[in-house]
């Protein structure tokens, strides 16, 4: 099995962005189903996280060449999310600036 991303490019690839999308669609999935696949990727230890106030979920998945962060996206059924993507507003954060309902579920 090819690894689940190739750290040796610094430019786009159609390979790792396969990827990611796959790990972005797997946000979408339990807690069990994520340490299941990402385990089948390589990586050796994963986190799954939910915020019970913000209603956003993410995961971490880690090894020893990479640590991924994936975030779950709006689910369409959940009013927290629409409330979420409604605060549309730049804010600065940590690491420069972003949709501010997105800062605010990171914090």
């Amino acid at each position: 099995m090819a690894p689940f991303l190739n750290l040796a490019v610094q430019t786009f690839d159609p390979q790792n962005a396969l990827s990611l999308a796959r790990a972005s669609e797997l946000s979408y999935h339990n807690e069990s189903d994520i340490k299941s696949k990402t385990e089948q990727w390589g990586f050796s230890q994963s986190q799954f996280f939910q915020n019970q106030k913000s209603d956003n979920e993410a995961f971490i998945a880690a090894n020893d060449e990479a640590v991924m962060v994936v975030f779950r996206g709006t689910n369409i059924d959940q009013i927290k999310d629409w409330l979420s993507d409604a605060s549309f507003f730049p804010d600065t954060g940590p690491w420069g600036k972003a949709h501010d309902g997105f800062q605010y579920a990171l914090s």
